[in-house]
C-alpha cells in the first residue's frame, strides 16, 4: 500500500507531476488494490489548485473501471470536496457499465451546462463527455430523440463534423429512420455526402411524399446526369402526365 502521509511541501507543478505519475502507475498496474491506492493518493491532496485535467482524467479512467459502487462514491466525494465536476466521471461510468440511457442523458445535460462557458473548448468538451460515442450508440439503437438532440447540440456549438453526419445518415438509412435522415439535411454542407447516399435519401423522401426535402437532396447533387434522371423521377412522382423531352436538363 502507498504511504498515507500528506504530500510534501513543493510547488504546484511538482505536486501535480507527483500525483500524475503515481496515478499513471496505478492505472497501468492492473493490481486489485489499485482503487484503494488511488484513493490514498488523491486524499493527500489538500489544495484544489493541484487538480488539473490530466489528474482528473486519470482518476476517471481508474475508477470508471471499478465494479464496486462504493469506490465510485468515494471518488465522487473527493471531486465534490474540491468543487470539481463529476459529470465527466458519471458519463464514463455509465458507458463502462452499459447504461446507455443514463450516459446519454447525463452527457447531454453536462454539455448544455458546460457549453455555456466561454473559456471551454467545445470540441474537447464533446470528446471528454464521449458525445460521439453516445451519438453512434443512439443511432445504432435507432433512438431518434437522443440522436436528433445530440446533432442539434453539436451543431449549436459548431462541433458537428462531416464524419458525424455521414455515419449518422448511413445508419439511419439501414434503420429506415426517415426523421433522422431529414434532420441531417439541416446541416448538410457542400460535398458532405456521396452521390449514392444523396440518391438514396432522395428516393426515401419521394417514398414518404416529402417533396421539399427531396428537392433539397437533389439540389446538393453534383452530377448533372444523375440530377436530370432523378429530376424526371421526381416529376413522375407528382402524378401528372410527363413528356420527357419537355425536361431535357430539368
Amino acid at each position: 500500500m502507498l504511504p498515507t502521509k500528506p504530500l510534501f511541501n513543493a510547488s504546484i507543478n511538482e505536486l501535480r507531476n507527483t500525483v500524475k505519475k503515481k496515478l499513471y502507475q496505478i492505472y497501468k498496474s492492473g493490481d486489485e488494490t489499485r482503487y484503494q491506492d488511488a484513493l490514498e493518493v488523491l486524499n493527500k491532496i489538500d489544495r484544489k489548485e493541484i487538480f488539473n485535467m490530466n489528474i482528473t482524467s486519470l482518476g476517471n479512467l481508474i475508477f470508471a473501471k471499478c465494479k464496486n459502487p462504493l469506490y465510485h462514491e468515494k471518488y465522487r466525494d473527493i471531486l465534490e470536496k474540491f468543487g470539481l465536476n463529476t459529470g465527466y466521471f458519471n458519463v464514463k461510468v455509465y458507458l463502462e457499465n452499459g447504461q446507455y440511457e443514463q450516459a446519454a442523458l447525463t452527457g447531454i445535460e453536462e454539455f448544455k451546462n458546460l457549453g455555456k462557458t466561454d473559456n471551454i473548448l467545445k470540441e474537447k468538451l464533446s470528446h471528454d463527455l464521449h458525445m460521439r460515442q453516445i451519438l453512434e450508440e443512439s443511432n445504432r439503437r435507432n433512438d431518434t430523440v437522443i440522436t436528433t438532440t445530440i446533432l442539434d447540440l453539436l451543431a449549436e456549438h459548431d462541433v458537428l463534423f462531416r464524419s458525424n453526419l455521414s455515419h449518422t445518415i448511413g445508419i439511419a438509412q439501414i434503420n429506415h429512420n426517415y426523421e433522422i435522415i431529414v434532420k441531417n439535411l439541416q446541416y448538410i454542407t457542400e460535398n458532405a455526402f456521396s452521390e449514392s447516399l444523396l440518391k438514396s435519401c432522395f428516393q426515401m423522401c419521394i417514398e414518404n411524399g416529402d417533396n421539399p426535402n427531396a428537392i433539397q437532396f437533389l439540389y446538393n447533387m453534383k452530377s448533372k446526369d444523375l440530377k436530370s434522371l432523378l429530376c424526371f423521377k421526381f416529376i413522375k412522382s407528382l402524378d401528372f402526365p410527363v413528356e420527357p423531352w419537355r425536361y431535357p436538363a430539368c
